[in-house]
């Protein structure tokens, strides 16, 4: 039973992980289509969460 959560886990983590890069890649195409700068898509709401995720990891697993 305790692997049957833990592969509901791995796979609720992995379908979030598909949909926020799906997400970023569609705002990353949309800007530079309006010829935005690189950086541009780093200021919206997927690339803050990716940020974050890049971020809060290493700082998690060092002090947890």
């Amino acid at each position: 039973m305790e692997v049957a959560f833990k592969i509901i886990q791995y796979a609720c983590a992995l379908i979030a992980a598909v949909m926020v890069g799906n997400w970023f890649l569609r705002e990353s195409n949309r800007l530079k289509a309006t010829r935005k700068p690189w950086y541009a898509v780093y200021m919206t709401p997927p690339g803050m969460i990716i940020i974050t995720a890049v971020v809060l990891l290493p700082i998690l697993h060092f002090f947890f």
